[in-house]
């Protein structure tokens, strides 16, 4: 097996939180490149809309989620909503942008808590 054969992703399923833009928005698109599936997951809905339509000019069948990351029960509906109409899960990428601007907080500003 080749270096480039094991990172072989298509027909995989991906998440990417933080989708509508930077970071986030970024491994989406490189998700679907390599031929991923790719659920943009993010509170920005018309950001979401534009990384949508970004990623199905490549070629992905991509989905949205409007979901705030820091809600346990929002995160688990979206989820559960990406696998029931993919069929599965493969690959998960949490990049919230919020997160990445202020450490350990959330859209809403509150710490979010381990489990």
């Amino acid at each position: 097996m080749g270096g480039h054969d094991r990172f072989d992703i298509a027909g995989k399923v991906a998440i990417v939180t933080g989708a509508a833009s930077g970071i986030g928005l970024a491994i989406a698109e490189a998700m679907a490149e390599g031929g991923a599936k790719v659920a943009l997951l993010d509170l920005d809905q018309g950001g979401l809309e534009q990384a949508r339509d970004r990623l199905r000019k490549i070629g992905s069948d991509a989905v949205l989620e409007k979901v705030d990351v820091s809600n346990r029960t929002e995160m688990r509906r979206a989820i559960d909503s990406v696998a029931d109409h993919f069929g599965g899960l493969d690959i998960t990428f949490a990049m919230p942008a919020s997160a990445a601007n202020r450490g350990s907080r959330a859209s809403t500003g509150r710490s979010i808590p381990p489990d």
